[in-house]
């Protein structure tokens, strides 16, 4: 090309982008399409009423996704959509998929939306009708010739609720621990997990066994396995399961046995005879009050791939998978709806980047409640996705462990703004980097597992570092388990507790580079902070009441040297590495025995005990009249490697000279607050009353003239903390579902009796 013809060429390319600049190409019009029960797919989708001209809504959303399809294809510029779906039921034939051509952008968004206040219910199960008299109270229904002949669901509903596969023990819809039990008797040596001895009230000469389940704690009150049944030894009383359990079976270990006709003894039970495809049910009312339905479809909505497309306004519900599912999207949210009655998680977040959760109710899951993730570990690119004033309570009815009201993991995202309740494990789940859990409110937590917390964080690996969990509120964290679980059996008894085995915040084998700030927790009976083996944590500005504040406990020489904590470590030095460049502390780290337990920071804290609140712990726990307030399994050296100061404790007159830092087993011993402070720590830290506004009704906001102010504690936006007012919401203001906080303060103790 020769010059003055490549000069010509650029002065041209150049006039066009400075015209494009000085006239942008703008977004079409919004263009509105209706979605309605009464509607019609031949008809235009431009109309919000049926009418003689075609010109009426749709009957399904998958005719108006075609349609959004159509417009963005024939518009030379993005068109933003509105569908607004009308109120009613919309039993889908299959899962609502929004894939990448389904997409909108930044200004031309793609929004799904219920109309005004009305109510669309997204349905992913199928009406079951035909029932017919069985015995007593039992139906039966011939399910041959249906669309659900042959089908095995594991989920069936009434009036909107979730039934309960018949089993044995039955459920006990008002004990706040998920109860009730039967318990292994007997277990014929070591390291059995195949199969177990079962008490004389268990086996009632069941049939199909090969289709029962056993859901089961073994050995562990982490561990929750359901396996299937293989077969049953009567004569020896045996149970065979199909598969084996986590951990080794010991005496005593709870479990149920489900699915068995035989066991169909009480109202909202339920059973499906799988070979010829009957389903006996026992309701708890007149079939007349309600639809029953069972679940067949996995997930009812799934974006895959999308951009810039919401969900707003929906109930969806009865599925057999996630409700809502998002994965590997841009800007793609979930709002104001409410997701139930799911198989398993209620919303999944993974993957792509800025899309999430805000404003839903979610309840009556089958696993947690939000799943949220995204961001990529090895580069620390961040997802920035978000789980944002949601409502989430009664979740994980199937898988029990570690599946939460929200699990957050990945890099870079933010669980704010939310209030969970009534969950059988923790409340909340953390792992990754940078990642923000803050303003959230989670209480009666962990009512039927132990060894958990509020919010969990076990990462097994020093690399998971920079999150924050700050400014949230935690109360009533029990836990409910075996009062011992490597010695279960005492005087020929297995005794269960709550609250047991169980903290507010817990930082697990070796978590690492956290931040808590300015939490408040109270009614967390057995410790509000545990840092167990992980180094670098900061514990700063919280506020601990009447419970011990603080533990901290070497890490196992056994997970010191194991293989994948070090080769994660060593997998990060080496030059270049973005973990180094963003935790140059790394480098330091030792892979072949990494230090643990320094660089510890317990600052700027508020611990506060009443008499009334910790009569449990000096009582009934057997500790006199000693009150720990701390609690440490270290060497003392450790003392020189961490830093506690500017802490206020208070505790009054009558149990003030019974405060003690419990120093067993390193030191065996406990100490007077002077003779821990002869340890060099907490030299600033004072006795004295924080002066809160109102302790009593749990206002633990501060007085102008606190002592804790004078030594650096800053105020805790108190007011900011929990679901807030918006237009987003699925309900306001929230009414929280009954549960376990109907019971007041409780403590529970039940004894299995061994036979004989």
């Amino acid at each position: 090309m020769r010059v003055i013809e490549y000069l010509t060429l650029c002065t041209c390319l150049a006039l066009a982008v400075a015209t494009m600049m000085a006239h942008p190409v703008h977004a079409a019009d919004l263009v509105t399409l209706y979605v309605a029960t009464n509607g019609d797919d031949a008809a235009s989708g431009r109309q919000l009423e049926p009418g003689d001209d075609g010109a009426g809504p749709f009957a399904t959303l998958d005719r108006a996704r075609m349609e959004v399809r159509s417009i963005q294809e024939q518009s030379d510029v993005p068109t933003p959509v509105t569908v607004l779906v009308r109120g009613g039921t919309y039993q889908l034939p299959e899962t609502f998929t929004l894939g990448a051509e389904d997409s909108g952008t930044e200004d031309a968004p793609i929004v799904y939306q219920a109309y005004a206040d009305e109510e669309p219910l997204l349905v992913g199960a199928r009406r079951i009708t035909g029932f017919e008299p069985y015995k007593g109270e039992i139906l039966r229904c011939d399910l041959t010739g249906t669309e659900l002949e042959g089908i095995v669901f594991r989920q069936l509903f009434f009036k909107g609720e979730r039934m309960v596969m018949a089993r044995y023990p039955n459920k006990d819809p008002n004990d706040p621990h998920f109860g009730t039990w039967a318990h292994i008797r007997d277990v014929d040596g070591q390291n059995v997990r195949t199969h177990f001895t079962y008490t004389d009230d268990v086996e009632k000469n069941w049939t199909n066994v090969q289709y029962a389940q056993v859901g089961i704690h073994p050995a562990y009150d982490w561990a929750w396995n359901i396996l299937g049944v293989e077969s049953v030894d009567r004569e020896l009383k045996v149970i065979h399961l199909k598969g084996r359990v986590s951990y080794d079976l010991r005496v005593g270990d709870r479990y149920y046995v489900q699915n068995l006709l035989e066991e169909l003894d009480s109202p909202g039970e339920w059973y499906l005879d799988r070979d010829t495809s009957t389903l006996y049910f026992w309701p708890p009312a007149d079939l007349a009050e309600g639809e029953v339905l069972a679940s067949v479809m996995g997930s009812v909505v799934v974006m895959d791939g999308a951009s810039d497309v919401s969900v707003r306004g929906f109930t969806v519900e009865a599925c057999d998978g996630t409700a809502i599912a998002i994965k590997d999207c841009e800007r793609c949210t979930v709002a104001g709806s409410v997701v139930r009655n799911c198989g398993s998680w209620g919303i999944s977040i993974t993957g792509g980047h800025h899309s999430g959760a805000i404003g839903n109710d979610v309840y009556a899951t089958g696993s947690g409640g939000i799943s949220l993730n995204g961001g990529d570990r090895k580069t620390l690119e961040r997802g920035e996705n978000f789980a944002s004033n949601n409502y989430v309570h009664h979740v994980a009815e199937f898988a029990r462990t570690y599946n939460t009201g929200i699990n957050v993991r990945g890099v870079g995202n933010v669980a704010d703004h939310n209030l969970i309740h009534d969950t059988y494990h923790a409340g909340m789940t953390l792992g990754g980097n940078e990642n923000i859990v803050e303003y959230n409110v989670v209480h009666h937590t962990n009512l039927g597992s132990a060894d958990t917390g509020g919010i969990y964080f076990c990462s097994r690996d020093w690399t998971q570092r920079g999150n924050i969990i700050r400014y949230n509120i935690w109360h009533h964290l029990g836990g409910f388990g075996k009062m011992n679980s490597w010695s279960p059996v005492r005087d020929g008894k297995v005794g269960f507790g709550y609250p047991h085995f169980t903290w507010g915040i817990y930082l697990d084998d070796p978590t690492t580079g956290t931040m808590v700030y300015g939490n408040i927790l109270w009614s967390v009976p057995i410790c509000g902070l545990h840092n167990h083996g992980g180094r670098d944590n900061t514990f700063q500005n919280n506020v601990i009441v009447d419970c011990p504040a603080f533990r901290a406990g070497q890490l196992s020489p056994t997970w010191n040297n194991w293989p994948p904590i070090k080769d994660k470590l060593k997998a990060v030095q080496y030059d270049g590495s973005p973990y180094l460049k963003l935790y140059p502390e790394l480098a330091n780290y030792q892979v072949e025995r990494p230090e643990d337990m320094s660089g510890l920071k317990f600052l700027n804290n508020i611990i506060y005990y009443t008499e009334e609140g910790t009569k449990w712990l000096r009582e009934e726990r057997g500790w006199g009249d000693e009150q720990e307030m701390y609690s440490f399994r270290m060497v003392p050296e450790d003392f020189e490697r961490n830093e506690w100061d500017n802490n206020v404790i208070y505790a009054p007159e009558s149990i003030k000279p019974f405060i003690r830092m419990d120093m067993r087993p390193k030191f065996n011993k406990t100490l007077t607050w002077d003779e821990w402070q002869a340890l060099g720590v907490d030299q600033n830290s004072v006795l004295a009353d924080p002066l809160f506004v109102d302790a009593a009704n749990h206002d633990y906001r501060l007085k102008a003239e606190s002592p804790a102010l004078k030594l650096g504690f800053k105020p805790i936006p108190v007011e900011e903390i929990g679901p807030y007012a918006d237009e987003q919401r699925a309900s306001w203001p929230i009414v929280e579902a009954p549960g376990a906080s109907a019971l007041g303060e409780f403590h529970t103790v039940r004894y299995f009796q061994l036979p004989g």
